[in-house]
Parts: structure tokens; C-alpha cells; sequence
């Protein structure tokens, strides 16, 4: 059952959440996207919930950024994260946010898959919109976290040093370099073997990386965002400092059909504490999906 408060954004859903064990990076394997390349897809059968594909953030991979939330996710509802162009072993070829928007609106096709949930963290946030924006007859609705419609914020004098960290991690630096920015990046989050995220990143192109944080710092939506005729969930990571809170919540406030999910954590929450993170992605899922649902039925669709 769907419940809304009155004080417009905070939202709760009745759902039933079971952590879950196993490998910190699900298996996954390589989708040819006809005319554009191959790409790295992660792909978890689920319950009878909507889809959802999932965009990793600058400098890592969806290995990295979903790994340990798609499991849980994929209790309710099939679960898809891919690698973006550039990243990890997504499609060797130039790096642009609207390319990276026809990449993911290509696995849909190849996968066979008419409509599904749209979730972006940070950087996948920029796409999964232009996915929105171009495609609205394929999006259900979106999951936007840790994101916002622009990332330029002078009053965040800290979004630089980690978006830095982040591009490092997949620069072409000695081995050892790598090795101690990804431990940082990983600090105080699960422990798994540092060889398989080290092999996450290390097919990651630098200039891709380089390209996408220019792309990031370019982007912004606010003009268009709240005219997107869909439901919309922002996952908001209330200690953030490279993308603030505020600027997440006026985001999603923009949207006339919006609710806001809270997690106490950073910009890497989704790393560090997998699983407070994963519970607030399960219940925004879950929310635009419920309101896809009424929009249905009254006719909105």
C-alpha cells in the first residue's frame, strides 16, 4: 500500500526488504547494442516489479556503484546496471552524456524491454534525465540519486578534490597510486577483495573520465526538469558533499509529481553503507511505481 504525507515530499511504502548476502560484484556479461558497440550489463531477474536499469557515477563502474544494492533490488523487481561508455568495460568509444542516454535507450531494445524505471546516481542522474527527455515513452518514471539538475555549486568548495579523487582512481597511474586512492574511496565500507574492484577500473579510459567530469560541470536541466510528465523519486544523501542535499531537493521539488527519500550518509553512501542506501532505493523504486500505477489508471499515461 501506497501512503503520502502531507508535507508534499516524504513519502513511505509498505515493503518487505531482506538483505542479501553473496559477492559484492554480481556476475554480468557482454551485450552487443547493434550500430553503437558492446557494453558490460549486469542483469537480475526479479519479481514481477517494474524494471529498472541503473547508471553508475563519474569514474566507476556499475559493478562499483550498484553491486551491493542490485541484489537486494532484485528481490522485487529485474535489475539492470551497466557499464557507461568509457567506464569499466562499457562501449569503447567517445564519452558524452547524450550518447550515454542512446546507450541505454539501445540495451532497453536489445533487451527487449518496452518500459522500465530510469535510475541515475551523480553523473547517471544527468542521463537517466535525457533519457527522460528524449524517450518519455520508454521511462516509467525516474530514480535520481545523489544527483541534481546542474553540479556547479560555489558554495560546495569540496565537489572538486572528489570529483578529482574519483577521475584519478581511473587515470592511468602507476598501480599502487590506484590501489590507495580506491582503498580511500572504499573506506569504511564492506571489505572485498581490492584485485576484483582494481579489475572494475582498470579498463576505464581516462579521457573518457575527463570528458564526463567537463560534461558534468556543463550539464543543466533546470529549465526542462519539472516539465517531465512522470513520477519522480530523488534518493537524497543528506551528508553530501560534493552534490549538497538542498541541491537534490530542489531538484526533485521541481517536479510536480515527486517524492524524497532520505538516507544519512555521503556522496559514496552506496559504497560505504550499502545497505541504509539500498533500503532508500527499493522504496523510491517502489514509489514511482506505484504512482505510474495511478497515473495509469486515472488516464494520465
Amino acid at each position: 500500500m501506497y501512503r503520502c504525507k502531507a508535507n508534499y515530499e516524504l513519502c513511505t511504502v509498505e515493503y518487505a526488504w531482506e538483505p542479501a548476502g553473496g559477492a559484492v560484484i554480481p556476475e554480468g556479461s557482454h551485450i552487443d547494442l547493434p550500430g553503437r558497440g558492446t557494453t558490460f550489463v549486469h542483469d537480475l531477474a526479479g519479481g514481477a516489479g517494474a524494471p529498472v536499469v541503473l547508471l553508475h557515477g563519474l569514474g566507476v563502474t556499475a559493478g562499483i556503484n550498484w553491486g551491493q544494492t542490485v541484489g537486494q533490488l532484485s528481490g522485487t523487481r529485474r535489475t539492470i546496471a551497466m557499464d557507461l561508455r568509457g567506464h569499466g568495460r562499457g562501449i569503447d568509444a567517445r564519452f558524452s552524456l547524450a550518447a550515454c542516454a542512446e546507450d541505454t535507450v539501445a540495451l532497453l531494445d536489445a533487451l527487449d524491454i518496452d518500459r522500465a524505471i530510469i535510475g541515475g546516481y551523480s553523473m547517471g542522474g544527468p542521463i537517466s534525465q535525457l533519457v527522460a527527455r528524449d524517450h518519455p515513452d520508454r521511462v516509467i518514471g525516474l530514480v535520481q540519486c545523489a544527483t541534481a539538475t546542474s553540479f556547479v555549486d560555489p558554495f560546495s568548495p569540496n565537489a572538486g578534490l572528489a570529483v578529482g579523487a574519483l577521475s584519478a582512481i581511473a587515470a592511468d597511474v602507476p598501480s599502487f597510486v590506484r590501489e590507495q586512492l580506491t582503498r580511500f574511496v572504499w573506506r569504511g565500507g564492506p571489505r572485498p577483495a581490492m584485485a576484483e574492484i582494481l579489475r572494475e577500473v582498470r579498463p576505464t579510459d581516462r579521457g573518457s573520465v575527463f570528458a564526463a567530469a567537463i560534461e558534468c560541470v556543463r550539464f543543466n536541466s533546470s529549465s526542462w526538469f519539472g516539465d517531465l510528465e512522470m513520477p519522480v523519486a530523488a534518493v537524497v544523501t543528506t551528508r553530501d558533499a560534493v552534490v549538497p542535499a538542498y541541491r537534490q531537493l530542489r531538484m526533485v521539488r521541481s517536479s510536480d509529481d515527486h517524492t524524497a527519500h532520505l538516507v544519512n550518509g555521503d556522496h559514496l553512501v552506496c559504497v560505504r553503507q550499502p545497505e541504509r542506501f539500498a533500503r532508500q532505493l527499493g522504496l523510491a523504486c517502489e514509489s514511482v511505481s506505484a504512482r505510474s500505477a495511478m497515473r495509469h489508471a486515472s488516464g494520465r499515461l
